[in-house]
């Protein structure tokens, strides 16, 4: 699949989810009782959006693109760490690591 094809893919699918949270957050405003039949119906319809998504998604997610969507929509809250070693040079740092001198240079 190519990633044009992929991110065609990924924006639907995300779109779908959208979809499903904003009919949650309206229910939610008019009504927050979370045991109602309407929001039950509409946690059931987001329960198998996801679950579309989570049966549809193909290897290409685990290539860098679909690690890097995956990671942006989580708001990047996974711990994340890149390390390249070879013969001659090693490198390695931490997602706070890069965090914290991004910041530093901000100030300066």
């Amino acid at each position: 699949m190519s990633d044009y094809t992929l991110i065609v893919w990924w924006a639907g699918a995300m779109s779908a989810c959208a979809k499903n949270v904003a009919a949650m957050n309206s229910q939610i405003s008019a009504d927050p009782d979370p045991q109602s039949p309407q929001f039950l119906k509409l946690r059931a319809d987001l329960a198998k959006t996801l679950a579309n998504v989570t049966s549809n998604t193909r290897d290409e997610f685990g290539q860098p693109w679909g690690l890097v969507a995956m990671d942006r929509v989580s708001g990047s809250k996974a711990t994340a760490r890149v390390q390249i070693a070879g013969a001659r040079f090693a490198f390695a740092r931490s997602r706070q690591e890069v965090t914290a001198a991004v910041a530093g240079s901000a100030s300066e």
